[in-house]
């Protein structure tokens, strides 16, 4: 299961339709929604998210976006801050920080605050390995886009 999370990047993010996927093999799959053994019909077959994921040059459309902060936590103690403007962020242990670009936090034994927004770290009991890792591929291509003179 990969959750993927786009990110505004100069004003533009990228335009897909799906946030979950499952990755069996070669093939990959669209998922609603988080699943332990995932029976999914839907096969993603586009040269963006598909390409990113088997490490080919991806071919993404993307589209504006406003630059304004996103502040999302992805699992207790992991917290994402989609920005591209300065953003403060504190601990109760003493210490500052300024970001202003897309950055991942991760949050250890104080209390943060970004945005007004406070986020603690909570110890959990997994199983499971995860991992928490940015997805980086060749630059993507934007397909030239043609009128139609219909």
């Amino acid at each position: 299961m990969i959750n993927l999370e786009a990110l505004n990047i100069n004003g533009s993010i990228i335009d897909t339709h799906f946030q979950l996927v499952t990755k069996s093999h070669e093939k990959i799959y669209a998922q609603s929604s988080l699943c332990d053994i995932c029976e999914s019909s839907n096969p993603v077959n586009d040269e963006c998210i598909f390409n990113m994921l088997t490490h080919m040059p991806p071919k993404c459309h993307t589209i504006r976006h406003k630059n304004t902060p996103r502040i999302k936590e992805i699992k207790k103690g992991i917290v994402l801050i989609d920005t591209n403007e300065d953003i403060l962020i504190t601990d109760s242990c003493g210490e500052k920080r300024v970001v202003n670009s897309p950055t991942i936090a991760e949050i250890t034994n104080c209390t943060v605050t970004i945005l007004d927004q406070t986020f603690s770290y909570a110890p959990q009991i997994t199983f499971k390995t995860e991992y928490l890792a940015p997805l980086y591929a060749k630059m993507f291509q934007q397909p030239n886009l043609m009128k139609s003179n219909s």
